[in-house]
């Protein structure tokens, strides 16, 4: 077995995760064994960026997906569930265990799947591995779960990727280390490729399905960046790139983008990015530092176009895009708009104008940020070398 386990991985439809998969690799710099439960890792040829295994998974209301919902319940435990993803390697885990196992996905506590994380939290300690979370963020309130707290005090050491996250575990009962790295995903490089446009007077527009969802108006989120299209069409000579950064069925950010495009083609000035779902993350990153601007829902295509010093609005539901912003303005009111907080169809044109007017100082303060950051993302690897050597 390698020295270092990667678990967790939710799959590179998912290019945040698919990110966040490619750079903590790079970062962990020691022979690395990456475990998914994502059928999709192939597409992007995630599944060759290192000694690569997949998991067993199952189709949900298949006869497999049954018998573990059975054996859960009589358990009370999700443990059948980690151990059939396993089962083809647990004895080999079990005999030659890792010496660190890392959990990656950023804000994977965030989503109520926690019983998954907690049993394989479980499963690698039982094996005397360690294990550690890494660079997460996690919301304030589910630190008062006793269960969460517990399953905390199993890590060898907690990465959080902002302050935020890091103050609320450390202010917790929480005993074990915790530190500040920023999201590894910061340091994702770029590849290039060819695109519909090639102004650099140009705008990326990213919507997903999970801003729609923390909307306390109904319909406030489409309105919302339909008047802003408008507003950008209307007032300034800007093309516009809508870019997806979340492919994954059920989820997929094209569905709105979709939309949109259809609605505002006939004025020539706005594109559809990677309608086909082909490109991978780098490609995506290359395509967002080619924009001038940028507003964006999701939190990896936030950090990707703030890595390329893309001044960027982020319509945000979450502690995670406070937190991001926060570390690198010093406050996120500026530069992070709840969906949950839209109350008129121009909260996010209005949002956006601060941007345009402060394109300047924004793309500064992001110049002199990544320095440090770079610099920072150090800890992920000082981290790893200190466990596997103790």
């Amino acid at each position: 077995m390698d020295n270092v386990v990667v678990y967790s991985h939710a799959g590179s439809t998912n290019h945040g995760c698919e990110a966040l998969l490619r750079t903590t690799v790079s970062l962990i710099n020691y022979p690395c064994q990456v475990f998914s439960i994502a059928g999709d890792d192939y597409l992007f040829d995630a599944n060759r960026i290192a000694n690569y295994t997949a998991l067993h998974t199952f189709k949900s209301y298949s006869w497999q997906h049954f018998a573990l919902k059975m054996k859960s319940i009589l358990n009370k435990s999700k443990m059948p569930y980690v151990r059939y993803w396993y089962k083809d390697c647990f004895d080999e885990l079990r005999s030659n265990p890792p010496k660190l196992a890392v959990a990656i996905g950023g804000d994977a506590y965030c989503y109520g799947n926690n019983a998954m994380l907690i049993n394989q939290n479980k499963m690698f300690n039982s094996f005397g591995s360690k294990t550690v979370l890494w660079g997460c963020s996690i919301e304030p309130e589910l630190l008062n779960d006793e269960e969460i707290i517990e399953d905390f005090n199993r890590y060898a050491v907690i990465i959080a990727r902002e302050h935020i996250t890091e103050k609320a575990i450390l202010n917790s009962s929480v005993r074990t280390r915790v530190l500040y790295g920023p999201d590894p995903a910061f340091s994702l490089p770029i590849e290039e490729i060819a695109l519909p446009f090639s102004s650099s007077n140009v705008i990326a527009i990213n919507v997903s399905p999970m801003v729609q969802r923390h909307e306390k108006v109904e319909g406030i989120v489409w309105s919302n960046y339909c008047y802003l299209l408008e507003s950008i069409l209307e007032e300034t000579s800007f093309e516009i790139a809508l870019i997806p950064h979340v492919v994954t069925e059920g989820g997929s950010d094209l569905g709105v983008l979709r939309l949109l495009f259809e609605k505002y083609k006939e004025t020539g000035r706005v594109y559809l990015i990677d309608e086909n779902s082909t490109m991978n993350c780098m490609q995506l990153k290359f395509a967002l530092s080619r924009c001038r601007f940028a507003v964006v829902a999701r939190t990896h295509a936030s950090i990707a176009a703030y890595s390329c010093c893309v001044p960027t609005l982020v319509m945000g539901y979450s502690i995670k895009a406070k937190g991001i912003a926060c570390d690198l303005f010093g406050d996120d009111k500026e530069y992070v708009i709840s969906s949950g907080a839209l109350k008129s169809p121009s909260d996010l044109w209005d949002a956006f104008v601060n941007i345009l007017e402060n394109e300047e100082s924004i793309k500064a303060t992001l110049e002199n940020r990544m320095i440090g950051i770079l610099e920072e993302l150090q800890i992920y690897s000082d981290t790893v070398t200190d466990l596997i050597c103790k």
